[in-house]
């Protein structure tokens, strides 16, 4: 197949279905009347993308981005489900970009008919005028971002260096639409190749009317030796970054902490107590026990094919899977603060306890 020319690139601003191509350099374009959104953003070696490409049988990757999605009437399940078992919120995130979903707006109402708290993780690439109509269903959003520049964004994401100032207007219209309750959050991983624009992101989102920004580290698996030679600019960067915090807007530095687990490594624990509170559901409609471990054979808790959401949750293949699971397996964790603060709960009181 030979190479031909792009006539014309268009913006389609409504929900359709969308289906996943690969092309250099662009994620989003319309091929011969497809809408085409690509997630550009797994890559080999992580265990989260263990079964979220498509592999032929020597096991080469065939597709790092299948088209998958749940099925509506599953999410109606789903989300019945969930406020049967007394669920108190639902978090829309990745893999994946959730406001593609054809019937994004419709399950944030049906979760909030249900009484269900709901956040959002995005990218903030649909966030237009339109979506600013969400805001009554959402407690919070985190808008991904992760650049200081639109060249760096462009790099890292794949995409057009148009998409930077996009998401930033898209944030400046969400702060400024009237009578808004839910929280405006970003956020901004890590990288070696962006650590040098962390201070300048902060500022960007900041004048961009966001409420907070959440700074944290790459969670890859070369562990914390991925930061070598780095650590002097980024601890200055951060340093920057904080001055930038106002009682308007906070500057959340998680750096350090999930540092310390990156240097850690595989956690000194056997019991995720995390995994009792919080699951993970993927476009497979497969259930794993937390977004680390998800899209992996480690972390599949079943599948909801065949079953709802509650008969899995209340299986015995689940509670023997449970009972089998060792954390230290992990490669990291995210959630170490939260599993140690179950663990002291659940050992019951000490000698020292009155002592603050």
């Amino acid at each position: 197949m030979g190479l031909e020319r792009i006539d014309s690139i268009l913006e389609i601003r409504e929900s359709i279905t969308v289906y996943n191509f690969s092309c250099d350099r662009v994620q989003a374009y319309v091929a011969n009347g497809f809408v085409v959104h690509n997630c550009a953003y797994r890559s080999e070696g992580y265990p989260s993308n263990e079964l979220f490409t498509v592999r032929d049988e020597s096991g080469a990757t065939t597709n790092h981005n299948p088209n998958r999605m749940l099925p509506f009437e599953k999410v109606k399940e789903i989300v019945h489900d969930c406020a049967e078992m007394g669920v108190r919120a639902i978090l829309l995130t990745g893999g994946g970009e959730p406001t593609v979903y054809p019937h994004f707006r419709e399950v944030c109402q049906l979760i909030t008919d249900h009484g269900i708290d709901i956040g959002l993780n995005t990218n903030g690439l649909l966030l237009d005028h339109e979506r600013c109509s969400l805001l009554p269903f959402v407690k919070w959003i985190r808008v991904s971002i992760d650049s200081g520049s639109k060249e760096d964004y462009a790099t890292t994401r794949n995409v057009a260096p148009e998409q930077f100032e996009r998401v930033l207007k898209n944030i400046r219209q969400f702060a400024d639409t009237p009578g808004r309750t839910a929280v405006l959050g970003t956020g901004f991983v890590v990288t070696r190749e962006n650590h040098g624009l962390l201070a300048a992101g902060v500022r960007q989102f900041k004048e961009a009317g966001a409420d907070n920004v959440r700074i944290t580290v790459n969670l890859q698996t070369g562990g914390s030796k991925y930061y070598e030679g780095l650590l002097d600019e980024i601890r200055y960067q951060r340093v920057c970054a904080r001055d930038h915090g106002t009682k308007s807007f906070k500057v959340f530095d998680n750096f350090e902490a999930r540092f310390g687990e990156l240097d850690e490594g595989h956690p000194s624990y056997s019991d995720c107590g995390y995994m009792h509170f919080t699951t993970y559901i993927g476009g497979d409609q497969s259930v794993y026990v937390c977004c680390v471990n998800a899209y992996s054979e480690r972390g599949s808790i079943g599948s909801l094919k065949d079953q709802s959401f509650k008969t899995l949750w209340e299986s015995h293949a689940k509670q023997e899977m449970f009972s089998g699971f060792d954390a230290k397996g992990c490669l990291h964790c995210q959630f170490n603060d939260r599993n140690k603060a179950i663990q002291r709960l659940v050992q019951g009181p000490t000698g020292h306890d009155n002592f603050v």
